[in-house]
């Protein structure tokens, strides 16, 4: 069996739009390695409900593999540029030849709680894109990434208000 990518999951305090959001508040440009690298991030919820469905005993699905990715399929670029936009944020991204790429990572990988490291940069020269629909196999329709960026970044629109009432309290 072809060792398949792993598919970038995505949802509530993940390290993906966490870790870029943060990069991108705190540094005046953000230097990207392999910003061309293609994505198909998938939300943990599709993720929790395919394995839901592939463990239930009378599933005749539970003892197959499935390729899980989402709908879209976009470059690391456009996912940052993706979590800038939806953060309110301009800060210059730079996308960087692989042998800086490469520098950043061994550097990177020093540092505490390694932002990025050297199996993070070999692991985007493999694309992380599906080849056969795990999902629809499964009966389920996956959420698209995009969408999902304002409550990943701000939290759900109910909570952002509660939020927000607990500061004028005090």
């Amino acid at each position: 069996m072809d060792d398949l990518p792993a598919s970038v999951i995505f949802g509530e305090g993940d390290g993906l739009v966490r870790r870029f959001a943060s990069l991108l508040r705190r540094l005046p440009v953000l230097p990207l390695a392999r910003a061309n690298a293609r994505l198909a991030p998938t939300w943990v919820g599709d993720v929790a409900e395919a394995i839901a469905r592939c463990v239930r005993d009378d599933h005749p699905a539970r003892l197959r593999s499935f390729e899980l990715y989402g709908p879209e399929v976009l470059t690391l670029g456009e996912i940052v540029h993706a979590i800038r936009a939806a953060a309110g944020l301009r800060t210059p991204i730079i996308p960087l030849p692989d042998g800086l790429g490469r520098v950043q990572a061994q550097l990177a990988g020093l540092l505490p709680g390694t932002p990025f490291s050297l199996d993070n940069f070999r692991s985007l020269r493999t694309d992380s894109v599906g080849k056969v629909d795990g999902y629809a196999a499964l009966g389920i329709v996956p959420q698209p990434f995009t969408p999902w960026l304002p409550t990943l970044l701000h939290g759900p629109v109910r909570q952002r208000r509660l939020d927000g009432a607990r500061k004028l309290q005090r």
